[in-house]
């Protein structure tokens, strides 16, 4: 059976009004594709979720240790993410993000920049401090932060490859880790499903 002009007409209509509400259904997953990571870094998207880093305690060790990891990932249609949000971290004792250059977080206590300095003078002397751009902070805090937060990422996606960088403060023993929430809008799929030419009905 051809699909008349009215009918196409018809269902393109339908699905803009859906978009335009926001009723579109997003799709469950969307394809990323491992391109680079460091060898210690689990990296694994199932079911929607991204996690980097691996879920566990105390695997990294050191006295204010600084543990920069790195994934570089392809993308593709980025126009069609319904979704792409950092909902959750573990880390201890203190974390960094970025994507694409963008900073996205730093904890537990904020701030512009995490790095370790070594201090001279003052109540800090010679001894290493923690700075993130307004305060210093001991280097161990005796805390395994895990939080759930709700960062819209989108913002910040290329189309092709994109880099996600962790930074982990570590003093004594910890860990850092992140997940990411990431669907794709059927948009496109549900289009070309209503605006098909033909339909096969043997």
């Amino acid at each position: 059976m051809t699909t008349t002009n009215s009918e196409i007409n018809e269902s393109t209509n339908y699905l803009n009004n859906l978009k335009e509400k926001n009723q579109m259904k997003p799709c469950e997953e969307l394809k990323i594709l491992q391109n680079a990571i460091d060898t210690d870094m689990r990296f694994e998207f199932y079911k929607g979720v991204l996690t980097f880093g691996t879920i566990a305690d105390n695997y990294w060790g050191g006295h204010c240790a600084v543990y920069d990891r790195s994934a570089k990932f392809i993308l593709k249609d980025v126009v069609n993410i319904d979704e792409f949000s950092l909902v959750k971290v573990g880390f201890d004792d203190y974390m960094q993000i970025t994507l694409n250059g963008h900073l996205i977080y730093i904890g537990p206590d904020g701030g512009t920049k995490l790095e370790v300095r070594d201090l001279e003078g003052g109540r800090f002397g010679g001894r290493k401090q923690v700075f993130n751009g307004y305060n210093y902070h001991s280097c161990e805090r005796d805390t395994n932060w895990h939080k759930e937060l709700s960062i819209d990422l989108k913002p910040y996606l290329q189309e092709e490859e994109n880099i996600l960088n962790m930074r982990a403060i570590v003093s004594g023993n910890g860990e850092g880790w992140l997940q990411i929430v990431a669907k794709q809008n059927c948009f496109a799929e549900e289009t070309a499903q209503l605006t098909g030419e033909t339909c096969d009905h043997s």
